[in-house]
């Protein structure tokens, strides 16, 4: 080869390189999830995308509910109408998010087809007619009013807390009751974290309710400042469950209390942390820890039966004939106490083997709840769930005739603890993967040719395909358009992906953020996969500030 067309190679290989390192792929979308229920919601959503369709986006990731659109009134429909419209007129193409069985949005369809997990042994006793609940172990906190303290370790006995005489101290001045409280002070040490937690040991597959109380003051209102996190001996499934404490518009509160609910696994262990993970600046106090075991304050899923038996003697009581199970008010609901009632009782019928004093033992399956969110995770294995999807899919087909359709499989966090999904005897990696397939087929009934998208984080051994969900990725179709939202910064999780054979997709969230700069890395690493299929710019707060410079970035 001669030196000159050697030269002309190299400038031909360059220019590929270039054009292929500047290639993120072709979809440039924005995340939306602002419904439009009113003529504000379509202003808002109409001014958004004539700003994307001016920064040169193409798409919007609407999460605004279209799973349910067969349910809308004729108002949300025509409003709805009315943003299509204006897309089309943009050139913005509209891709729902749909169908997430983590967050439980087919519940919606059939309340009934929540994930569930059994509750085993809850004691119960018959009085006046009725089998109630009755708790039979009073467990307490050892030192839950943070009354004791070691001057010389400057710690609180029974307690782990972290950085005492730093960022936690005992209070004399500020308490709910009794003499002392325990305050946080975040960040004096320029660390964020502030926490107090306690190990305790319960019983198995029983349901505990946590409380405290707590004061704060000068606290941001960011998302998620304050909370309870309250841990099982397996963190999953159904092994974490927490809440957000309230905020203020002026950053204090008096004295609230705030309450947690988890179901204990086979360990009976539970861990509850109580604090901050994330604070910058502020003052907050807590007083009063408590914790209760509870009864069946709802008895969920279509196939979950329950067990009446004897305390002492085991026998098994016989329904219809010994009690009268309650039932749900109306087909596709769960079974809750009637108003007034915090725990559900059964009748005890005339001519029944119960006699009045009688102890018994329950066994039922609840409604999971997980995570900071409380979430209720939709079954991956109910024929009904399926139904619900394909109900879902002509109202979706019916709104915007999608040719891309996204799935929101992220944060699955309660599975595989029904009957249903238990009579698989499978894992839970098995499970989503059917439950994609399946919708994908779905979808492909009103689509042929449509694309399908997907949040990835189950399939990343880098974020939650943990334990169950461990190579999850294997029983997922190759067509299914995978979205990476972990910006691993060293581009790990988009290799990890394409190297399985998916093609990839971004997401890139930039709440808070002052430039979109971290976006160009993004650019960089899907460039190097065989098949990018683009950006999405997803904000979780509505902070679409930087929307116009994120559309430069990779063009």
């Amino acid at each position: 080869m001669s030196n000159r067309l050697s030269v002309l190679c190299a400038f031909a290989f360059m220019a590929t390189a270039v054009s292929f390192a500047a290639n993120p792929g072709d979809n440039r979308w924005f995340y939306c999830s602002r419904r439009v229920a009113h003529a504000d919601d379509v202003m808002f959503v109409t001014n958004l995308v004539a700003r994307a369709a001016a920064a040169g986006f193409n798409g919007m990731l609407y999460a605004g509910g279209l799973d349910h659109y067969v349910k809308w009134s004729a108002t949300r429909k025509a409003n709805f109408q009315v943003v299509r419209r204006f897309c089309l007129a943009k050139g913005i193409e509209i891709v729902p998010l749909v169908w997430s069985p983590g967050y439980g949005t087919l519940n919606g369809f059939r309340s009934d087809l929540v994930e569930t997990v059994q509750l085993k042994d809850v004691p119960h006793v018959v009085r006046n007619g009725k089998i109630v609940f009755e708790e039979t172990e009073k467990l307490t906190y050892e030192n839950a009013g943070f009354e004791e303290y070691d001057e010389k370790r400057r710690a609180f006995p029974h307690w782990m807390t972290e950085r005492p005489g730093v960022c936690s101290f005992q209070d004399f001045e500020v308490k709910h009751s009794g003499k002392a409280s325990v305050r946080l002070e975040p960040n004096r040490d320029g660390k964020h974290q502030a926490r107090v937690m306690q190990r305790m040991k319960v019983k198995p597959y029983h349901r505990y309710r946590y409380s405290m109380w707590i004061k704060y003051k000068d606290i941001p209102k960011a998302f998620g400042a304050l909370r309870i996190e309250v841990y099982s001996g397996k963190k999953a499934p159904c092994g974490y469950t927490g809440v957000l404490i309230p905020r203020s518009d002026d950053g204090c509160r008096d004295w609230t209390k705030v309450t947690c609910e988890i179901t204990a696994d086979e360990t009976g262990m539970i861990l509850a942390y109580m604090g901050t993970w994330c604070l910058k600046s502020g003052t907050f106090w807590i007083d009063d820890v408590a914790i209760e075991e509870i009864g069946f304050r709802e008895i969920g899923g279509r196939s979950a039966p329950f067990v009446v038996r004897d305390a002492v003697t085991g026998q098994a009581y016989r329904e219809g004939v010994d009690y009268v199970a309650p039932r749900p008010a109306h087909v596709g609901a769960n079974i809750v106490p009637t108003k007034g009632q915090e725990n559900l009782s059964f009748a005890v019928p005339a001519g029944s083997a119960l006699a009045d004093g009688t102890r018994v033992l329950v066994d039922a399956y609840v409604p999971s709840r997980n995570g900071g969110k409380q979430q209720r995770s939709t079954c991956m294995s109910d024929p009904l769930v399926f139904a619900a999807m394909r109900e879902s899919a002509v109202g979706i087909q019916e709104a915007c005739a999608p040719r891309k359709w996204f799935l929101s499989t992220d944060e699955v966090r309660n599975f595989n603890t029904c009957p249903s999904c238990q009579a698989k005897h499978t894992d839970a990696g098995h499970l989503l993967g059917g439950f994609i397939a399946e919708a994908m087929k779905v979808i492909r009934t009103q689509n042929p040719a449509a694309e399908v998208y997907g949040w990835a984080d189950m399939f990343l051994p880098m974020q939650n395909a943990k334990e169950q969900f461990a190579d999850a990725w294997q029983y997922v179709p190759k067509d299914f358009i995978m979205c990476d939202w972990s910006q691993h910064s060293s581009g790990a999780s988009v290799s990890f992906l394409a190297d399985h054979g998916f093609s990839v997709i971004c997401s890139m969230c930039l709440d808070g953020a002052s430039s979109a700069e971290k976006v160009e890395s993004c650019v960089e690493w899907l460039s190097k996969t065989a098949n990018p299929r683009g950006l999405i710019f997803t904000t979780w707060v509505n902070d679409y500030r930087l929307l116009e410079q994120f559309g430069k970035v990779g063009r």
